[in-house]
């Protein structure tokens, strides 16, 4: 409460659940959210010294900011409900799993001044990208991740963009806000197209349902590289894949689904 004189907005915690990697989280959660209520200027007046808050990103549904080891995403009630729970709720569920960036917590925040922004703020590890080509030591860490996420559901949204690093190098899968467990999404505005596979593959057994996932997935990622050592790597393990799918999987898929398939990646 109280942002600056005169209480400009306000920050309520929903939950946290481990402790900030910073001496002053109240200091570190204000100056975020001033930069996110983009009242700076009115900060400064009052005296007060703002730290150096960045734009991490911006995607389909949130903004993400960063100050020292802390990334906040920040997703306007502009978007639909589903929206917010799915961030929350996934974003819970990878840190649990032992895949994706580490949550502290996550509350709701309120304009009072100056504007009319609402919205929910997910506070989480703050992650590197990579600003060279993955090595072979750091490629085959990727793809034990996403068959990690596999055994859970579908990814939805693996590109470049959402593989960070830690500062030891190792990648880390985030942005979670697609995770499905039977269904294939794709994000438009804010909404999103999807196709749900359950019926098919809880026939097809938990084996082939986790590599139906890691295949989808992978696929996906594989149209937004170019030729290199990780594309290389991705199309030797989709191959490996393949082969243990194309009977009790992809064959009954197109006996069942037949022209819709031609919508979804896995020609």
């Amino acid at each position: 409460k109280g942002l600056l004189r005169g209480s400009w907005g306000k920050f309520e915690a929903e939950a946290f659940y481990r402790p900030f990697p910073h001496h002053d989280m109240v200091k570190l959660i204000r100056h975020i959210l001033i930069m996110l209520l983009d009242i700076e200027k009115y900060a400064t007046r009052e005296g007060e010294t703002i730290e150096n808050v960045e734009v991490l990103g911006e995607g389909s549904y949130a903004k993400v900011f960063g100050l020292g080891p802390v990334a906040a995403k920040v997703i306007s009630d502009t978007e639909r409900v589903w929206v917010h729970r799915a961030a929350v709720a996934n974003s819970l569920a990878a840190d649990r799993e032992g895949f994706g960036p580490a949550m502290f917590g996550y509350g709701r925040v309120q304009q009072k001044m100056g504007g009319h922004f609402a919205g929910t703020v997910i506070f989480m590890e703050r992650l590197q990208v990579f600003e060279e080509e993955l090595s072979e030591t750091h490629a085959d860490a990727l793809l034990h991740e996403v068959r990690k996420i596999s055994k859970h559901g579908f990814h939805n949204d693996l590109k470049m963009p959402n593989i960070l690093r830690r500062q030891d190098g190792q990648p880390v899968v985030i942005d979670f806000d697609l995770m499905s467990q039977w269904s294939v999404k794709v994000a438009v505005s804010s909404s999103c197209i999807e196709h749900d596979f359950q019926e098919v593959l809880e026939h097809a057994g938990e084996r082939c349902t986790c590599f139906f996932r890691e295949y989808y997935d992978l696929f996906v990622l594989s149209l937004t590289l170019e030729h290199g050592f990780l594309y290389r790597k991705i199309l030797d393990r989709l191959r490996e894949l393949w082969g243990h799918l194309e009977e009790p999987v992809l064959k009954v898929l197109l006996t069942t689904l037949g022209p819709e398939l031609s919508e979804l990646p896995f020609e």
